[in-house]
């Protein structure tokens, strides 16, 4: 791969794009350089890491366009918040995507006798290829072995004959036995022509959650890669507000837009979207108003906290936007030393 990126470098890069993304035309240029080592049969993975709002999907569809222009297959895989979401239900979706989409014959040769075990999570498989075996009676780390053998050789024989760009979108929901498959397949991909992009909120993979575990796990991988995606830039919100309202506005409302957001992609469109571009030009201070949307995804963030980290923030919200921790102590006994 070009020297754009180091193994494993944590990249906070923005600047604007000619593709109708604003501030993400180096990250682009790393995920295309790395789908380039993918293509020529080195395999590759790239997580995708940010805040909510901050353009990381948004981003893995950009690279799912230019992968599907250089000839290769996009599978997506969603995890959910909800809890009842079945065990290796992002692995299912991008799975049953290729099933729907491959004759039965094919299915049954890119499958081959892994198809049995495949079907342990995908039952459909059942219906589509006739005939299938029972797998044996295992041990049940035996017998999750052989079912990511069959994915993964499965996935890679499918790339053969057409490159594949696996994208995994929210992984700090996903359960322990997808990132587990996920950590299997990263160890496997590196000689075949196989991408796989991760987007997941790098304030919730902290801890003993599973994903960080996974990402301790995949670090160690000379094929892995992660993006660490920033906000805007001033000048950034500044086109970002032009190119979605159609007008210039004055540079004290970009500054203002950008110190309240910060940079936010999603919460610049939502402020953005709440106001007329005729309002805009009338009204020099359309940015003091926060929409409800954007209210809503705050109040969604503090709903995580504890009740204990609830009350710090309300009293550094009284103090003001800058402050000292001890100022903070004399207010608030129970914030630890660390």
């Amino acid at each position: 791969m070009p020297n754009k990126i180091d193994r494993c470098t944590i990249l906070t890069i923005n600047t604007p794009n000619e593709s109708g993304l604003i501030g993400r035309q180096q990250e682009l240029a790393v995920l295309t350089a790395t789908l380039d080592d993918a293509l020529a049969g080195r395999g590759q993975m790239v997580m995708l890491a940010g805040e909510p709002g901050i353009g990381k999907t948004r981003l893995a569809q950009e690279l799912a366009s230019h992968a599907q222009e250089r000839g290769a297959q996009v599978l997506w895989g969603w995890c959910h918040e909800q809890a009842g979401a079945p065990p290796y239900w992002p692995w299912m979706q991008l799975i049953r995507a290729q099933v729907e989409t491959t004759d039965a014959g094919q299915l049954g040769q890119d499958m081959g006798p892994g198809a049995a075990d495949i079907a342990q999570i995908l039952p459909e498989l059942t219906v589509v290829l006739d005939g299938l075996d029972q797998p044996p009676v295992l041990e049940p780390e035996q017998a999750r072995f052989r079912l990511f053998f069959s994915i993964t050789t499965f996935l890679k024989t499918v790339s053969r004959s057409k490159p594949l760009v696996l994208i995994l979108d929210d992984l700090h929901w996903a359960d322990e036995s997808s990132l587990l498959l996920l950590e299997f397949l990263a160890r496997e991909i590196s000689s075949s022509r196989t991408m796989v992009v991760g987007t997941y909120r790098d304030r919730e993979a902290t801890g003993s959650r599973p994903l960080t575990q996974t990402l301790g796990s995949l670090v160690r991988e000379t094929n892995f890669h992660r993006l660490a995606l920033a906000g805007l830039s001033r000048e950034e919100v500044g086109e970002f507000v032009e190119a979605s309202a159609g007008i210039t506005v004055s540079e004290s409302a970009v500054g203002s837009l950008h110190q309240r957001t910060e940079g936010n992609p999603l919460f610049v469109g939502e402020v953005v979207r709440s106001v007329s571009p005729e309002e805009m030009g009338r009204n020099q201070d359309w940015v003091e108003d926060i929409p409800q949307a954007v209210r809503e995804a705050i109040s969604q963030r503090l709903g995580r906290l504890s009740e204990t980290c609830n009350d710090i923030l309300r009293s550094a919200s009284v103090i003001g936007r800058d402050f000292d921790l001890p100022l903070l102590r004399t207010l608030i006994s129970e914030i630890p030393e660390d």
